[in-house]
């Protein structure tokens, strides 16, 4: 082979071991491997209206990111049970169910806006059917003396929010289709307050008034004792 011929084919094989490379994300430090400083993993479980756990196989859709449910579900470190994991960018907001032809969003944080913070997330229970999905939630944590309680935690499901100066807590992104709150806060018993009706989906469900049964106090109890 004359010394032309050899820088030729010399020339092929780098291109050739170029765009094989290139094909495969080579030398681009693994190409779509997600940066775990910009993402979270998110686990939850995905649960019918009816409290059956979601058929296997139904889509979970977070932006461009998807997965399925598996079964049986998991168990994590806490011994809480998910069905679904997905590791989504920091930014995202909430995601969505398939499931046939039933298609159900989900909150990923009660605050949109505010970025997710990296490592793992769980959502617990989260609903899929034609009435589940997203909706908003309003209302007020008093004590037994209708007395307006700042500071106090409001929690439904996985998702939490905090009462403003004048007692009222909004939740601008919750999931729907729940049925208890659970409100606590310093020096008062933790209450878990069952709804009349499930929380709706794509409204704002006002709560009024929730209202702890007990104030406690380190006072010392009138006599007799």
């Amino acid at each position: 082979m004359n010394q032309s011929k050899y820088t030729q084919f010399l020339g092929l094989g780098v291109l050739l071991c170029g765009l094989l490379l290139t094909g495969c994300g080579g030398g681009g430090g693994g190409g779509d491997t997600p940066d775990p400083a910009k993402t979270v993993t998110v686990t939850g479980l995905a649960s019918q209206e009816s409290d059956a756990l979601a058929d296997a196989g139904t889509v979970v859709k977070v932006g461009d990111v998807t997965s399925v449910v598996f079964s049986p579900p998991k168990a994590l470190g806490t011994g809480e049970l998910y069905n679904f994991q997905i590791t989504v960018p920091l930014t995202s907001s909430k995601g969505s169910f398939t499931q046939g032809s039933t298609v159900s969003e989900f909150p990923l944080t009660a605050t949109p806006g505010v970025s997710l913070t990296a490592g793992t997330l769980d959502l617990g229970t989260v609903y899929v059917g034609t009435n589940s999905g997203i909706c908003q939630v309003t209302g007020r944590v008093v004590n037994t003396k209708s007395e307006m309680v700042p500071s106090a935690i409001v929690k439904i499901g996985k998702f939490t929010t905090t009462t403003t100066a004048d007692g009222t807590f909004s939740f601008a992104q919750a999931p729907a289709w729940f049925t208890t709150v659970t409100i606590s806060a310093s020096g008062y018993d933790t209450r878990t307050i069952v709804l009349d009706n499930p929380l709706t989906k794509s409204i704002s469900n006002s709560l009024g008034d929730l209202r702890f049964q007990d104030d406690i106090t380190d006072d010392p109890p009138p006599p007799p004792f």
